[in-house]
């Protein structure tokens, strides 16, 4: 109850910040940002989850030298070959491995903040952030570790530069390795770089950490690259996902794989074809574009949006963290003991919600409804 009680709490404090804009020292903002997060996750320590017990799984196996692909990477660990050595880590203390992992996400989190602030130079958006309850309850109540590929991908984001995109394209390189998702955003990165072959060196890491494991556990590297590749996340609960289900019953695999490809296929056009002379502005669009068009959903996703909402001014933004923050508290409340197995009817009502939002968002930051909507951008990235 406790844990539930301390979530609303914190909606309320970021929105009377949010309002407020007060200005602090960042030695002020840095030390509220790394408390809030140790305090979540010390209130979270009684909780457990399927992805908590996944990377249980995995560590033991992988501190066994079993390879896990690709039975147990199917269910467990659909990534590449990189995460599980922390998680391996983490086992080795025990009943305090949960408490390990979410400490190392929380302090990934802590390094998006700083690229927060690197990017707009604004005090009151790096204590919003700091502030923010998507970040705080994915990576210190959750558990997941999106943090981590985030912040390399905006450190990529912000190092690239005429002269540099090796570099930029490197560090995003890291990140993919733990999560593919940076991937789906490379465009507006490759579309800079002064040879088109750069597109292919975020693959490099992923491709060494594949080598690697396969030798050193007696793996197939085709089996792995199939199991990472064939993954899709959870249908039927966000977005065009949730309507088709809702409005026809459908859910079969036929059904999923139709809109998986047409999704694709739309969402790769347009991807390839936008463009910006900003490439925060670009990579914001897309990623918009990316939450209204996917029929399948992860909610730990909505932390992506996080930094791009103070980076790029997007409107409504405000409400996008207030309604994300419900919808996570909601979907979370069966976890919590005193409310385990307790299903909201009105939890997708609230992700419809955010759905629309981040519709009417993308809508407006790519028409001219944008120039009365959206104040200009802080952040002067247009390499």
């Amino acid at each position: 109850m406790l844990l539930l009680v301390s979530e609303l709490f914190l909606v309320l404090i970021f929105l009377l910040v949010w309002l407020k804009k007060p200005h602090h020292t960042l030695l002020f903002i840095f030390t509220v940002g790394i408390l809030l997060r140790l305090i979540f996750i010390v209130l979270s320590l009684g909780i457990d989850n399927y992805d908590l017990n996944s990377y249980r799984i995995v560590g033991d196996l992988t501190l066994r030298g079993a390879n896990i692909f690709p039975t147990e990477a199917a269910a467990h660990h659909p990534y590449f070959p990189a995460i599980l050595y922390l998680e391996a880590v983490a086992r080795l203390m025990g009943q305090y491995s949960s408490f390990f992992l979410k400490a190392v996400f929380a302090g990934f989190d802590i390094g998006v903040l700083w690229l927060v602030y690197l990017f707009t130079k604004s005090r009151p958006k790096a204590l919003l952030y700091a502030l923010n309850p998507i970040s705080i309850l994915i990576s210190s109540v959750h558990g997941q570790f999106d943090s981590i590929p985030l912040f390399f991908f905006l450190l990529s984001t912000y190092h690239f530069r005429p002269r540099h995109e090796i570099k930029g394209f490197l560090i995003m390189s890291i990140g993919s390795t733990l999560k593919t998702w940076p991937l789906f955003f490379v465009n507006p990165l490759a579309r800079r770089g002064d040879y088109k072959w750069y597109f292919l060196l975020p693959f490099i890491v992923p491709a060494l950490s594949v080598l690697v494991y396969a030798y050193f556990f007696r793996a197939d590297i085709y089996t792995i690259i199939v199991t990472i590749f064939s993954y899709r996340a959870v249908w039927g609960v966000w977005g065009i996902g949730y309507l088709i289900e809702a409005l026809t019953g459908h859910n079969g695999p036929l059904t999923i794989s139709i809109a998986m490809w047409t999704f694709l296929a739309i969402y790769t056009v347009f991807a390839f074809f936008y463009k910006h002379k900003n490439v925060l502005v670009e990579t914001t669009v897309i990623m918009l574009f990316f939450f209204v068009l996917t029929p399948v959903f992860g909610i730990q996703w909505l932390m992506w949006l996080a930094p791009f909402y103070l980076v790029e001014h997007v409107p409504f933004a405000l409400w996008s963290f207030i309604l994300g923050a419900a919808f996570l508290i909601c979907s979370y409340l069966p976890w919590i003991p005193q409310f385990v197995g307790a299903e909201l009817p009105f939890t997708p009502w609230i992700g419809l919600a955010v759905w629309g939002l981040i519709i009417a968002q993308f809508l407006i930051q790519t028409t001219p409804l944008s120039s009365m909507v959206k104040l200009p951008s802080s952040a002067k990235v247009t390499s």
